[in-house]
């Protein structure tokens, strides 16, 4: 065999462990310690946050986890124990503002956006241990 061909094996077995290990997350809601509880959300569903800027986006669930900037787009993204939230923004009027929002397990199944929100406003204030965040 040649070396690039068992380069390519390698990355493929690498690859399909990864995938399978990625299958294994669970997807239980973060436990709130006792004591302690999380504020609620001022909005009830992505799609509130559509037409506005990139400052009520920041004031609403805080600092994305990714951000990506594909010129003249920008990929704002949040992630909860169990889904990922994108928003997507454009520049209008001199501003970053919301154009679309998508959500989706991370498994990468199908979730209602709804639910992905609180997931992710929940997971900005517990850590995978259920310790607080201040989460700002």
């Amino acid at each position: 065999m040649s070396l690039s061909f068992r380069r390519i094996q390698w990355t493929a077995s690498l690859l399909t462990v990864l995938v399978g290990l990625g299958a294994c997350q669970t997807t239980k809601e973060a436990k709130v310690p006792d004591g302690f509880s999380v504020p609620p959300l001022a909005i009830s569903s992505p799609r509130e946050l559509l037409g506005r800027g990139g400052g009520d986006l920041r004031a609403a669930l805080g600092e994305p986890a990714l951000l990506r900037k594909e010129t003249p787009a920008q990929v704002w993204q949040y992630q909860g124990r169990t889904c990922v939230l994108d928003f997507f923004l454009y520049e209008e009027d001199g501003q970053v503002r919301v154009i679309h929002t998508e959500s989706r397990e991370r498994t990468g199944g199908v979730t209602r956006p709804d639910l992905c929100l609180q997931d992710v406003h929940r997971s900005r204030y517990l850590s995978t241990s259920g310790k607080t965040h201040l989460g700002v």
